[in-house]
């Protein structure tokens, strides 16, 4: 029997306990001791003796307190009315932490070149019990950043002391002080530059502190991590466990892949994580799904324990927190179907990684999963990246602002992705040289994407790209050529981003059939707002063929500028991460080349501003006459300036049936012309010089739909190249 996806949470909150249990776990009480029945009366001490004997059905009732401990339930769930629930009594907080108070003899420390007050303290490994799975874990002498290992050898090896002739590595240690984190070094001669900095010399036997103003450590309260995850069953495939209200903070675990977050469902299905905060792990926050592609991560064993029926979905991820962990808030590998909504995922990856792993949440190989009302912002990579084979996924009503490299970032898909009625504002580059990945919606390698009714504003570089990168295969895909074909941009808002509004292939062997129509763009028809991305096709061809269409279209050359950098095979008047990209040019030419936007709008809305509390403020009023060329005002800066102005209602966006709601979840009529972006009433929000506050944030519209009408089933197009096969 399935439980409509609005009544899951009532369903449980409301189940009839005539064939179970509550157990009762709180430290602060006088009688708690975990030789106890775990009653009100007489509760257990610890969470983990509660998870030792907790059977299906039962509840876990923990009250007010810090439980330092690794949790590790001995069974799970059977069917949605025997899940097992661990939730924070009514009012209360619970915190779960895998760190200890630390209290060390400290002593001055003598450095060579460092004149400011350092101070040492020995690392006694008695001080780390945590043995699962690996035999003398210490997470000062081990390694948070290798990525994929096999072995448990491979995934826990030391980098204390240091391979000889290399580099010093950061490990997986971790020191708060009044709860924010010291930042570790690896070179101790930057003790001289800054404060609350700690450093773990080679041999890896003590650790070296300097506080900011030069404080003395001696009598403060630190706490370090010495344990690996706060929850995860030991045995794999435990089903049916639910997680509410509980925050978890600090831990000592590496980065994927395998996925190991600092709360794991281990490949349990059918879990709930609901109303939980997660900060300050070492890595990832949580993970959901299979962890690998291997048959088992590295130490750990299966027994893939009986289930009767099923949620809604697989995996439920509701109204939490994920903010301030080392690389990511979520990870999730191979999950058939995930919901993640309401949800925050801010200040992620602060350990500052860029390779494969880092993201507010990022996914490997996920279907039939539905993202929505959530907001990413400040995560210092992507707020949000599925990477393939992905199918059938929805990212619907969310808020991106300022995060690093992208908004949205799909990669190595071939089959549908819908992305609609988001808002992705302020990307930020990583580094200088990545400056034109800093977009609101990117995807690489990927076809049958669409994005429809989104805005894109602020970013500073693209607002919608879709990128071929070279000619290479796609993982997963039995060995096909990576497409970027029937892409889809529909009814978008793309306003005011610092490189081009829109960036898709030229048709060729690995790129066909992309559409963009109905959209509403910022500035003036001539300004360079639009990138012929040029694929594995050579400079001098493409331009031989824009030059043609100019030609052919008498269009003037303002609509391209500077060619002449790419007709030699030259790639164009950029820097860097931008030697994939091709020339941009004007609206009449991406019509002449790509037959594109032949109905798009290009003005601009008067006002549009967004704050970083998620709040937009606008002004729609249409100004009393247009301001650019031939006006007198900016006319030697070609593009400087709009030539006309419009508003939402001037743009004819055809209705997308499988659109159904906008932002705030307000249904749009059947039938009639949509307004083009994601709120459908925007236009009628303002009026003359009076702004209009919009309240982005949360967004929880009271009659929104139940999460599995949100589902998409849409059929992707073939991707299948002449000569190819399509896969098995």
């Amino acid at each position: 029997m399935r439980i409509p996806g609005l009544a899951i949470t009532i369903v449980f909150a409301t189940l009839p306990m005539a064939q179970a249990r509550e157990l009762h776990v709180d430290q602060n009480h006088a009688e708690a001791d975990d030789a106890n029945p775990g009653t009100n009366q007489k509760p257990l001490q610890t969470i983990s003796a509660a998870a030792a004997v907790a059977e299906p059905g039962d509840t876990v009732l923990i009250g007010a307190g810090t439980y330092r401990e690794y949790v590790s339930p001995n069974t799970g769930g059977t069917a949605p009315d025997k899940m097992i629930t661990y939730r924070a009594r009514e009012g209360e907080r619970v915190v779960i932490k895998g760190s200890d108070v630390w209290k060390p003899a400290w002593k001055r420390a003598q450095i060579e070149g460092v004149s400011r007050d350092v101070w040492e303290a020995p690392l006694d490994p008695d001080l780390f019990t945590f043995d699962f799975p690996a035999e003398n874990f210490n997470p000062f002498v081990q390694s948070p950043l290798k990525i994929y290992s096999q072995t448990a050898e491979e995934y826990y090896a030391p980098v204390r002391p240091p391979v000889e002739g290399e580099s010093l590595e950061i490990t997986r240690g971790a020191i708060f002080l009044d709860g924010r984190p010291l930042n570790q070094i690896t070179d101790p001669r930057q003790f001289d530059y800054a404060g609350n900095l700690f450093f773990v010399p080679p041999d890896g036997a003590r650790v070296l502190v300097r506080l900011g103003g030069d404080r003395s450590p001696e009598g403060l309260q630190f706490e370090f991590v010495t344990r690996e995850q706060c929850f995860a069953p030991r045995v794999l495939g435990r089903h049916f466990i639910h997680l509410k209200d509980l925050h978890f903070e600090h831990a000592a675990n590496g980065n994927g892949v395998p996925q190991f977050g600092m709360v794991s469902s281990s490949r349990g299905r059918f879990w709930i994580l609901e109303g939980c905060s997660f900060r300050w792990a070492g890595t990832a926050g949580a993970d959901i799904g299979d962890q690998c592609w291997w048959r088992s991560p590295p130490g750990r064993s299966y027994d893939n324990q009986a289930q009767n029926g099923e949620l809604d979905f697989q995996m439920i991820v509701r109204r939490c927190t994920f903010a301030d962990n080392g690389t990511a808030g979520l990870w999730c590998y191979g999950s058939r179907s995930i919901l993640v909504e309401d949800c925050v995922f801010e200040r992620n990856n602060r350990l500052g990684r860029n390779t494969w792993e880092e993201a507010g949440i990022k996914c490997h190989g996920v279907k039939n999963s539905v993202f929505r009302n959530n907001l990413f912002r400040d995560n210092d990579s992507y707020g949000l990246w599925l990477d393939g084979p992905a199918a059938n996924n929805r990212i619907t009503q969310n808020l991106f602002i300022s995060n690093m490299n992208s908004g949205v970032f799909i990669e190595s898909s071939l089959t549908t992705q819908l992305i609609d009625n988001n808002i992705s504002f302020d990307s930020l580059p990583f580094t200088f040289y990545q400056i034109t990945k800093a977009d609101g919606f990117y995807t690489h390698q990927s076809s049958n994407v669409i994005h429809a009714h989104n805005l894109a504003f602020g970013n500073a570089g693209y607002g919608i790209r879709c990128v071929v990168l070279s000619k290479n295969k796609a993982g997963g895909w039995g060995g096909l050529y990576a497409k970027v074909s029937h892409n889809r941009v529909l009814n978008n808002i793309v306003y005011a981003n610092g490189r081009a509004a829109i960036g898709l292939p030229v048709d060729d062997f690995l790129a066909w059939d992309n559409q963009s129509r109905g959209n509403l763009f910022w500035g003036a028809a001539d300004a360079p707002l639009f990138e012929l991305q040029r694929g594995v096709v050579a400079p001098s061809k493409l331009v031989a063929a824009i030059r043609k269409s100019m030609a052919d279209h008498d269009i003037s050359p303002h609509e391209a500028p500077l060619l002449n950098r790419w007709a030699a095979d030259q790639l164009g008047p950029n820097v860097g991460d931008m030697r994939h990209n091709g020339p941009l040019v004007g609206l009449g030419l991406w019509q002449a080349v790509q037959d594109f936007d032949k109905d798009a709008v290009v003005g601009a809305l008067p006002d549009l501003r967004m704050y970083r509390d998620g709040r937009m403020v606008i002004k729609l009023k249409r100004p009393d006459k247009p301001i650019g060329k031939n006006s007198g005002d900016g006319d030697e800066v070609v593009g400087a300036r709009p030539q006309s102005y419009a508003l939402l209602s001037d743009v004819s966006c055809e209705p997308l049936t499988y659109i159904k709601y906008d932002y705030f979840g307000h249904e749009r009529p059947d039938g009639t012309p949509h307004t083009v972006g994601p709120i459908q009433s925007l236009e009628k929000l303002a009026d003359n010089d009076i702004a209009t506050t919009l309240e982005l944030w949360p967004n929880a519209h009271p009659d929104r739909p139940p999460a599995p009408e949100m589902r998409i089933e849409m059929k992707a197009l073939s991707v299948v190249g002449e000569g190819e096969k399509e896969p098995e």
